[in-house]
């Protein structure tokens, strides 16, 4: 063939190549897109692609593969783009496209690169795998669902309780069912609101914030869960984000990623109590089989809910039979009474014991239960058989008469009989109950009331009446009792002592008793002559003749207004506090439970007062308890003065009392304001002078107030922040109130902890003296002041005006007081061996309580001697509020220690009520200028003509005087020129250790 021929005929060969290659790209099933390999721009794209994703054959050619809607994810599709130029074959299982018009499709994508006339393209297989998919999902979805209806009648059989049940079908559905969010809410019936009690999934804390209401008048009662409630229907919701019932909760599903829900009611006897709700991540998740499955399940849900109920029913109903047999076996084995059973076949079902002992049964007879020889006893110990079996028959034969007979045994003995008929409610008959009661002893006493009277006259009031309760005879103590003498009630009947207390019923079954069983007793309210009416134990029994009649009433009166007045005091000791005559611990506590009660109805304000007697432990120490009291007694009467109506004061204990004001108003400002107006009025009067067996005594008194509207807070969480208001008042410098707040409390926390610590740091040995020289003016080192420190392990150096004050209140300030006293002992003892130290002298600061032991002196006097010091190398710093408390015992103190030879100085002078006459019989060797003077020396003229005259006045005195808290040399120079004789404070040396002390004096040495 010539090679014209042979090149014609490949070009025929490639036409009908290109012919079939169109055909098939036109016709394809699948989408296919052609893409320049080197610019990305696509080339040519097949009518099944532009049908699929909807986009015309213009918009697809020319334009880059990124620049077309579906692949508009710039990124994504250069990176594609990249991997389909490297690797040429590239294939994507699952790839997401979105159509034109805004479908979400699932295909599957593989490509290949070609030469194409010298033109690398790579061709791109898009086939549709959305149905597949969803298909898929479906088929899984079925099977996670059918797994779960397994796994929650297994949850079902097994649960033991509903909760259980509740929380294992949440976990089914989330771990089984594929879900993303389940829980379980019960209808709360009272409100309509939609209660959860049950979640599982990450979301559920979300979940818990939700408000679901089925009340048509709430905000809250269009969602999907109230609609299945109120319509008794389950609700499907395919799009949550769309669905107009769940657009309040759209913005929170879309930020979760909830698309479908599902709300299924379930029920208990056919009434829908709650709801099970399931959350998707798919769209139309809940297609009719999925439906119909978890329809199935909530189905499960409601018959467990009655079977549930079904089993408490049950339990209850066991638990009640066993408490009725349990009563009925009780009472028959305690009853004073024989007890005999018998069926309705004469046969004898059971006894108790009472039966056995009365008719003396033998154990042989008792213990197998045997009828025949049961019964033998029985007759064998009547007298009148005949009579005794005509009864029966005839109680047998009329099944539904009571009987009551007397019978006569051979022994002697009179027993009581008394037979009912056993019948059920429906009256069906089972049987006779018969009681047996031995009355030989009850005979004997009806004969002797019949011929004694000797044993007329008790103290008892006594009066005997005939047939017609006419009077007929009345002792002495009955005229004690009511006023009557006896010719002003014999003759008359004996109604003339009817109270108003009682109704015409309750007489009437005092006549019925009197008639049926022959007596009667009880608590009575009678009248006495005057009209008073008065509580009285009363017997009265009836006296009968030989045939049965009676003839007589006798009756006894016991007044019992002494026993109700001894219940009034001891009610009195449990409610009420023996001293002060206020309410005590107990009663205040019911008080305020209920004044809480009753404000949170109101919706008003109320307030907790609680007061403590500021220095009250001083004076019960220095003055004895009996002192004490008489203050307490005293405060007690201030305080109820201080009260509205309707308030209440009460002692807590010790000098603690607690004030309870109600009703104070709906502002909490203006009740605060009420509650302050009360507590400035309870300040002034406390602080009045008191007169105590002629000793002169004035305090005040420390208030916390605690607001309180509503049952938010108890009784003690009210009192404890009351009490650490009150620690805040006294804080604050006593003699006023602090109202609560939150800040305080974790202050108190705090103060707390400080103080469980502070009572283990002696034994632990944290506490360290640090040592502030003192210095002359040639500016030599003449003795220090010791000042205790607090070594924390945890809060490092603890300032003293942290846990002095401590110290003082829980009573440590003794032991910690005495360390301090012979640890300056033992330093002086180690100065007095060495020739530079020897002439130091050293101070420490005494406290209240310790000075004022009883002892103080001896101790002082034994510590001296123990570590054998010269006494006047130590020096006591006392202040003026501890000098004044007691004016006598200090001085009485003082001159005893200064026989020793134990100095005294005054510590902080100028900042109390300084005076001339106790200055003058103190034995004071110096005073101390407290450093608030020294501070403003060149700023306050004031202050620098008070210092001048603290100078003038222990120079004419006779005494030393000592500034402290010197810290310039313009304050130095100011007291040296005004004639000043010591100095301490920071200019010369902060408190420092004992080994920088003595390094310091060491170096001014030399």
């Amino acid at each position: 063939m010539s090679p014209e021929c042979s090149q014609a005929a490949q070009q025929d060969a490639l036409r009908v190549s290109e012919s079939r290659y169109r055909r098939l790209f036109e016709t394809a099933q699948d989408g296919i897109l052609l893409l320049n390999a080197a610019t990305a721009q696509i080339e040519d794209v097949n009518p099944f692609l532009i049908k699929l994703l909807g986009y015309t054959h213009a918009e697809f050619l020319g334009k880059k593969l990124w620049q077309v809607g579906p692949f508009s994810d710039i990124q994504e599709s250069k990176e594609m783009f990249a991997e389909l130029q490297t690797r040429g074959f590239v294939r994507y299982e699952d790839l997401p496209l979105i159509t034109k018009s805004g479908v979400h499709i699932q295909v599957e994508f593989v490509s290949n690169a070609y030469d194409c006339e010298g033109l690398t393209v790579i061709q791109c297989n898009i086939r549709d795998i959305t149905e597949r998919k969803a298909a898929e999902f479906r088929a899984q979805r079925l099977t996670q669902l059918y797994a779960a209806l397994s796994r929650c009648n297994k949850a079902i059989i097994h649960s033991a309780t509903e909760q259980a049940l509740f929380n294992e079908i949440c976990n089914i559905a989330v771990s089984s069912g594929g879900m993303m969010t389940a829980w379980v809410g019960l209808l709360d019936h009272a409100s309509g609101d939609i209660r959860l009690i049950a979640c599982e999934g990450k979301d559920c804390a979300l979940v818990q914030g939700l408000k679901i209401s089925i009340d048509v008048d709430s905000p809250a009662c269009h969602g999907p869960s109230s609609i299945a409630l109120r319509e008794h229907q389950p609700y499907w919701c395919q799009d949550f984000i769309r669905d107009p019932n769940t657009m309040h909760w759209a913005a929170l599903g879309a930020q979760i990623g909830w698309k479908s829900l599902a709300s299924l009611p379930f029920y208990q006897q056919r009434k829908a109590i709650g709801v099970f709700v399931l959350y998707a991540k798919e769209l139309d998740a809940f297609d009719l089989d999925a439906r119909g499955l978890l329809s199935e399940m909530a189905g499960d849900i409601s018959f467990a809910m009655d079977n549930f109920l079904l089993e408490n029913e049950r339990v209850k109903n066991s638990q009640d039979i066993e408490f009725k047999n349990t009563i009925l076996q009780t009472q028959q084995e305690t009853s004073l009474d024989g007890i005999l059973v018998i069926d309705q076949y004469h046969k004898v079902i059971a006894y108790n014991r009472r039966f056995a002992d009365l008719w003396q049964l033998k154990a042989n007879i008792t213990e197998h239960a045997l009828d025949a020889p049961l019964m033998r006893v029985i007759f064998s110990q009547v007298i009148d058989l005949d009579a005794f079996f005509k009864r029966i028959d005839y109680l047998f034969s009329h099944r539904d008469e009571n009987s009551r007979t007397e019978l006569l045994l051979k022994d002697g003995r009179i027993i009581d009989r008394y037979s009912a008929p056993i019948k059920s409610m429906a009256g069906k008959y089972y049987g006779r109950v018969w009681y047996f009661r031995d009355i030989t002893h009850a005979k004997a006493i009806e004969k002797e009331l019949l011929i004694a009277a000797t044993a007329f006259e008790v103290q008892e009031g006594i009066i005997v009446a005939d047939a017609d309760h006419i009077v007929l005879r009345v002792n002495k103590a009955f005229m004690q009792q009511t006023g009557y003498q006896a010719e002003d009630i014999v003759g008359r009947k004996t109604s003339v002592l009817k109270s108003s207390r009682h109704d015409a019923s309750f007489y009437q079954a005092i006549r019925e008793s009197l008639y049926g069983e022959g007596f009667w007793h009880g608590e009575i309210w009678n009248r006495r002559q005057n009209g008073e009416e008065h509580l009285v134990w009363l017997t009265i029994s009836a006296v009968s003749n030989a045939i049965g009649e009676i003839i007589n009433y006798v009756s006894t009166h016991s007044d019992l207004s002494l026993i109700k007045q001894n219940e009034a005091e001891i009610h009195a000791l449990a409610y009420y506090d023996p001293l002060t005559n206020l309410p005590n611990r107990r009663l205040l506590y019911e008080r305020l439970q209920h004044c809480i009660a009753l404000q949170a109805r109101c919706v008003i304000y109320g307030a907790v007062l609680f007061m403590d007697i500021d220095h009250f432990k001083l004076l019960n120490d220095t003055k004895g308890h009996n002192i004490g009291d008489l203050l307490l007694i005293q405060v007690a009467r201030r305080l109820q003065d201080c009260l509205r109506d309707g308030d209440t004061v009460g002692r807590l204990g010790g000098d603690e009392f607690i004030l309870i004001l109600e009703n104070l108003d709906q502002d909490p400002h203006q009740s605060a304001a009420l509650a302050k107006t009360v507590a400035e009025k309870i300040l002034a009067v406390m602080s009045q002078p008191y007169l105590l067996e002629g000793y002169g005594y004035s305090t005040s008194a420390s208030i916390g107030i605690s607001l309180f509207c509503g049952e938010e807070h108890t009784v003690d969480e009210l009192l404890a922040r009351a009490d650490s208001a009150m620690y805040a008042a006294k804080s604050a410098g006593r003699n006023t109130h602090r109202f609560y707040d939150m800040a305080m409390q974790v202050e108190l926390d705090a103060r707390n902890a400080l103080e469980h610590d502070l009572h283990y740091a002696l034994a632990q040995d944290q506490f360290e003296l640090y040592y502030q020289m003192q210095v002359n003016n040639a500016t030599q080192v003449i003795g220090a002041e010791a000042l205790i420190r607090w070594v924390h392990p945890s809060h490092g150096v603890v300032s003293p005006l942290a846990f002095i004050p401590l110290a003082e209140a829980t009573g440590l300030i003794l032991p910690i007081g005495q360390w301090v006293l012979e640890s300056a002992c033992v330093q002086l003892h180690l100065w007095a061996k060495s020739a530079r130290t020897r002439h130091l002298q050293l101070a420490i600061n005494v406290s209240a309580r310790q000075f004022y032991q009883a002892n103080f002196v001896e101790q002082v006097s034994k510590t001296i001697a123990k570590f054998m010091i010269a006494p006047e190398r130590l020096k006591f710093e006392l202040t003026e509020s501890l000098v004044l408390d007691d004016i006598e015992d200090t001085v009485s103190k003082m001159h005893a220690l200064k026989k020793i030879g134990v100095r005294f100085a005054m510590d902080d002078f100028g900042t109390g009520q300084s005076s001339l006459a106790y200055l003058t019989q103190l034995p004071l060797d110096q005073l101390k200028i407290d450093q608030s003077f020294v501070r403003n020396l060149g700023v306050k003229p004031t202050d620098a003509i008070i210092v001048q005259t603290i100078i003038g006045m222990a120079n004419n005195l006779g005494m030393e005087v000592i500034a402290e808290g010197v810290e310039t040399e313009f304050q130095h120079l100011f007291l040296k020129q005004h004639e000043c004789d010591l100095y301490q404070g920071y200019l010369f040396s902060k408190p420092v250790t004992i080994d920088t002390f003595e390094a310091c004096i060491q170096s001014a040495i030399g």
